[in-house]
């Protein structure tokens, strides 16, 4: 059978329809390509953005470090947070990005040493000791100031604001040695306690000063005393006996210590005067720290709400703030104005005041946790994430 002959019009009416055809084909193709372009250059950006710290989501924890089993500590210090790891010390800046590697090659040997170490910082250095150990260092963010070893074990240590610390050492023939030493690291002294446990020193960035408190053991008793020092002086200046309850912590600002012993809160004055502030009597005190203007704050345990029952003394022991929490299991880092506190996967971040200003919950047990610029580094066992 042959086929029918299409007409003049049909043939002309079916190249049309084929080009019509191709032509939808090839804007097609075009339409996709242009498509994985422009996804392609959206991706690149977010991730450019995203590296910048320019784009992220609300709330959103960042990972900076993660290595199993172990343990991290570590502290803040102007624009770098500084960690504790196996290789030493690592710093990350605020947007978690690793920095400082040849300062951190220096000091890692150090750290490397210590068993447990613990950070202190001052407004332009960092000390590092070994709890229990023998070394401590003093560095900032371009290196080592002065290595220090000692040849008995570091009780603790403490220091101010403008970089004066106080190094704490067991030591034969007495109770205690109280080592004084200014912002370089160099030495200004020892002073030897004698039958006197030292529980607490802290020297005062405004007066130069420095406070003592021990806890003298005799015949089944015990006196707690405070001792004054001045920076320039080996021994006391003036001394006071608190009482026959044990001293556990001072905060010395100004003119004014304040003293926390098992029974209460004391405030004493440089020149000696003793004044009993409150009295813990069958309230059981579970957590306590110092804002760093000074100020006290108290936490007594409530067994029947299960929370904490919290008072602020401010630095002339006048009580400013009473409110209730939540009971959680440690205080990490403390500011003038706020204080973060947290349970087993919980951080909170807390106003002088008792206010929440913000809380999150952990995927992970934490250790520790710290403020670093505006945001707040959290700890656990295996990791630390900025949030």
């Amino acid at each position: 059978m042959k086929k029918k002959e299409r007409t003049l019009e049909e043939r002309i009416e079916l190249r049309k329809k084929r080009a019509e055809k191709k032509k939808q084909k090839k804007n097609t193709f075009w339409k996709i390509l242009l498509a994985v372009i422009l996804l392609a250059l959206l991706c690149l950006g977010i991730g450019f953005l995203y590296q910048s710290g320019l784009f992220s989501a609300p709330g959103q924890a960042e990972p900076v470090y993660y290595t199993p089993a172990q343990h991290i500590s570590g502290v803040s210090l102007k624009n770098t947070y500084y960690l504790t790891t196996i290789d030493g010390l690592k710093s990350v800046n605020a947007l978690g990005k690793d920095v400082a590697h040849d300062v951190n090659s220096t000091i890692s040997p150090f750290i490397r040493a210590m068993q447990e170490p613990v950070y202190l910082t001052s407004e332009k250095t960092i000390l590092a000791y070994d709890i229990s150990g023998t070394t401590a260092l003093l560095f900032d963010e371009s290196g080592i100031i002065a290595p220090l070893s000692f040849d008995k074990e570091i009780i603790r240590a403490d220091m101010n604001e403008k970089g004066q610390f106080v190094m704490i050492l067991h030591e034969d023939g007495s109770k205690a040695a109280v080592k004084v030493y200014n912002e370089y690291g160099n030495e200004l002294y020892t002073w030897y306690s004698g039958t006197g446990y030292v529980v607490d020193a802290k020297i005062n960035p405004k007066t130069d000063m420095m406070a003592v408190l021990t806890n003298d053991v005799s015949g089944g008793g015990i006196t707690s005393k405070m001792l004054f020092f001045r920076l320039d002086t080996e021994e006391p200046v003036r001394g006071q006996v608190i009482g026959d309850k044990m001293g556990v912590a001072v905060s010395y600002t100004d003119q004014y210590a304040l003293i926390l012993c098992t029974n209460g809160l004391y405030l004493m004055t440089d020149s000696g005067e003793l004044s009993l502030l409150t009295q813990f009597g069958d309230r059981k005190l579970k957590q306590f720290d110092t804002f760093t203007n000074g100020s006290v704050l108290l936490c007594f345990e409530n067994s029947v709400s299960e929370n904490y029952l919290c008072e602020v003394y401010d630095k002339k022991g006048r009580k400013t703030d009473s409110f209730s929490l939540d009971a959680f299991l440690k205080i990490g880092d403390i500011s003038k104005d706020k204080f973060l506190a947290y349970k087993r996967k919980e951080i909170l971040n807390v106003s002088k005041n008792g206010k929440i200003l913000d809380s999150e919950l952990m995927d992970f047990e934490i250790k520790d946790a710290t403020y670093f610029k505006n945001k707040i580094a959290v700890i656990g066992q295996e990791r630390m994430v900025l949030r």
